[in-house]
């Protein structure tokens, strides 16, 4: 697993070499925009894991997952 210096950073490279969608948490489940989709907890699956601290407070911790999924027709 690549580290990452920056969150920015990490959101950058995973984007353009291997996860190029961007999701947003709601308290049901995870949305797509681009895709105009939605997915639940079974729907997918967490395959990697970054964490980043933040330089002056542990306010401004920030976690990104990385995701896999498979379409339904």
């Amino acid at each position: 697993m690549k580290n990452y210096d920056t969150l920015s950073e990490a959101i950058n490279d995973l984007q353009v070499n291997e996860y190029p969608y961007d999701f947003n948490l709601t308290p049901e489940c995870l949305k797509c925009a681009s895709l105009k989709i939605e997915i639940h907890p079974e729907d997918f699956k967490v395959d990697k894991t970054y964490r980043f601290e933040g330089m002056s407070s542990t306010d401004d911790n920030s976690i990104l997952y990385t995701i896999s999924f498979q379409r339904r027709n």
